[in-house]
């Protein structure tokens, strides 16, 4: 074997020497990133993003594939948690691609795709695939298919996802609306009670949306029983997070109990939410209150400044002048009033409302023509005039009222007939309520028609008054909601006339009215329709001969025609109302005596006297046109101030009468709207002819 040449030797030694230098100098390398890498991941775990950045930097471009791919795993959990999603999407997108660590990756990349993002769904799929357990992937899932309105398929990973975390909060309300939009309300509200974070807010409106799905199902179905029985639930959870559906609800409960008949039930129930600590059973209750003419308990119960009966429970002063004047025959039978009313009304607890007015007025019948008045006969017997016929007075009257609001209403005035006058004032009152659909009224009531029915006359040829005329009897009414805005209203009265000195006599009606009212332009409420009115009087004591009360009593009065009424709705700063009706009236008067008590002695009296003690008042007929218009206008001048104007005017074949005043209010509080429908009605007396 030939022997190699030493300078061979020599350079083969290099060769080795060199080609082995840098094995170990990578090898050092490696060993150094990895060091690196190590660091950095420490530094993560300790929160020092900032320093475990650096590291991984480094070593992001390292030629050993699985330091590389580690760092940027590390980069882009820290890109996560700066929430720069953006950038940790790519990373994470780039190692999926690698198909490396896909257990950590996958995750990742799950989590730093933004909600509603397709590629959601598939990544979390394939996290499933390779973790079936992986939580936040079930809940991705799950929530997919319930965006998707696929609410079979969220159930299942939705009860997958809670089987795994029985305390995630996200799965029990996914899979409760999962159950709710499927109808299926009772399992959702069993897994609600059954959770142990039942307490949680969100939990907790879905209960009360759950809840009150159920509530409106029953009230579908006409099981109110169910209905109360469910809303006791929301009450019993007793929380302070209360939504806007449970005070939908709790309305529509409340107005389907007023519907079906249940109205004790319904008020009962209204003030259980009343008397709540919770504002949006409140809001329920007083919006109940107002829409059932309860405006002063709606303010009690919850006085909010934005609404429009804010302050109806103020107390104020009203003050009213007006003038009244009524044909007829010419002196005593008709009459000229200047009236001037004035009140204090004081609200109290409960919705109930005191009410102290006083009343002065002036009457005045002209200078009588008729020589026929008060026992007359004796001046045909030659007799001389004792006194002069009273055709003036002034009196006064003192009304004390209270009112109730509720299921119940109430409303009691109690006072006087004028005092000041020829004959003694006697009680009068008025009470009204409103029983099953039924408006009530009992009253005794002063007749305002002459100076006779109304205050009492001295008869000027004898030692005795009389007049002052009261009816004594009631009123029952039902008015009935029709299709498509109509109604229907019947109302049928009895009284008995009782005064002093006068003949006892008694009537009975039967008012009858059908129309439509829509609204218009959300400002205006108009009405139209028809009407038809009877009226019955045993006797006719339309004179003022002694005996009789000088009141308008015809044997009948038939009238109908058309009626149409337009007022601003409420809630406004201003109201006004204009009702008219027209029609054709009929009315037979009685003949009757010319004095119906004849409990006198007849003992020298001159044949003359006789016939006129005996004479007889013929009966005719009359038909004509009637009409009826009312008319009032009302501004808040200020918060505190209210004024208006109102006038009416009548018209039959018997007579004509009118009606112009006007009046101011003051409240003690700031008001902003006028809440009551009807507000001043009740704040004269004006007998109408028409319905």
């Amino acid at each position: 074997m030939k022997k190699i040449h030493p300078y061979i030797r020599v350079l083969i030694l290099f060769w080795l020497l060199f080609s082995v230098v840098p094995l170990a100098n990578a090898s050092s390398q490696i060993l150094n990133e990895r060091q690196i890498l190590g660091d950095g991941w420490v530094l993560f775990n300790a929160g020092d993003l900032d320093k475990a950045e650096q590291q991984f930097q480094l070593i992001k471009e390292s030629k050993d594939s699985h330091i590389r791919f580690d760092s940027l795993l590390g980069l882009g959990y820290i890109r996560l948690k700066q929430n720069h999603l953006k950038a940790a999407q790519v990373i994470f997108s780039n190692l999926v691609k690698q198909k490396y660590n896909l257990e950590k990756t996958l995750p990742a990349l799950l989590q730093s795709l933004h909600e509603g993002s397709e590629q959601r769904y598939g990544i979390a799929h394939k996290i499933l695939n390779l973790n079936p357990s992986d939580v936040f992937a079930l809940s991705v899932v799950a929530w997919h298919y319930y965006h998707k309105k696929k609410y079979p398929q969220a159930r299942t990973y939705f009860t997958r996802l809670l089987k795994i975390a029985p305390n995630d909060s996200g799965a029990v309300i996914g899979l409760g609306y999962s159950l709710l939009h499927q109808n299926q309300h009772n399992r959702a509200l069993q897994l609600i009670e059954q959770s142990p974070l039942e307490k949680n807010k969100e939990i907790i409106e879905l209960k009360q949306i759950l809840l009150s799905q159920m509530i409106q199902d029953s009230l579908e179905k006409k099981d109110i029983a169910q209905a109360l029985s469910l809303y006791q639930k929301i009450t019993d959870m007793d929380s302070p997070l209360f939504i806007p559906a449970v005070s939908h609800i709790a309305t529509r409960l409340l107005d389907t109990l007023m519907i079906n008949g249940n109205k004790k039930t319904a008020w009962n129930l209204a003030k259980q939410m009343a008397d709540s600590k919770n504002e949006v059973l409140k809001d329920a209750a007083t919006s109940f209150f107002f829409t059932h003419e309860s405006a002063v308990l709606a303010s009690q119960t919850k006085n909010s400044p934005d609404a429009c009966y804010y302050n109806a429970n103020s107390p104020h002063i009203e003050g009213f002048a007006y003038h009244f004047h009524r044909s007829g025959d010419p002196g005593t039978s008709q009459l000229d009033e200047n009236i001037f009313p004035a009140s204090f009304v004081l609200p109290v607890e409960s919705g109930q409302e005191w009410r102290g007015s006083w009343v002065f007025k002036t009457l005045d019948s002209g200078t009588p023509k008729s020589s026929r008045t008060g026992s007359y006969y004796l001046n045909v017997n030659g007799d001389r005039s004792l006194a002069f016929l009273g055709n003036s007075a002034d009196v006064q009257q003192f009304f004390l009222g209270w009112k109730k609001e509720g299921h119940l209403p109430l409303n009691l005035q109690v006072g006087t007939s004028p005092l000041n006058s020829d004959v003694s004032a006697t009680p009068v009152f008025k009470f009204k309520t409103r029983l099953s659909d039924f408006r009530i009224e009992v009253h005794r009531e002063s007749i305002e028609e002459s100076i006779l029915s109304y205050a009492g006359l001295k008869d000027p040829y004898g030692r005795s008054a009389w007049g002052r005329v009261t009816r004594n009897g009631s009123v029952i009414g039902k008015s009935l909601a029709l299709n498509d805005d109509w109604w229907f209203s019947s109302d049928a009265g009895f009284d008995l006339y009782r005064g002093e000195s006068v003949e006892d006599n008694h009537s009975w009606q039967l008012d009858l009215a059908i129309g439509q009212t829509s609204t218009w332009k959300k400002i205006w409420e108009f009405t139209w329709g028809g009407y038809a009115a009877y009226k019955h009087f045993d006797k006719n004591s339309n004179f003022f001969t002694y005996g009789h009360g000088g009141y308008y009593s015809p044997e009948y009065i038939l009238s109908a025609g058309p009626l149409f009424r337009l007022k601003s709705i409420e809630c406004k700063d201003f109201w006004i109302d204009i009702q008219i009706s027209l029609g054709w009236m009929t009315e037979k008067v009685h003949g009757n005596a010319y004095y119906p008590l004849k409990d006198v002695s007849t003992s020298g009296l001159s044949s003359s006297a006789l016939n006129d003690l005996n004479g007889q008042y013929d009966g005719n007929s009359e038909a004509g046109p009637t009409a009826s218009i009312q008319m009032e206008g009302w501004k808040m001048l200020s918060p505190h101030i209210i004024a208006g104007v109102f006038g009416a005017y009548n018209h039959s074949p018997a007579y004509d009468e009118w009606l112009l005043g006007f009046g101011v209010s003051f409240s003690l509080k700031p008001l902003i709207a006028f809440w009551d429908k009807e507000p001043f009605q009740d704040k004269y007396q004006f007998r109408k002819v028409l319905y």
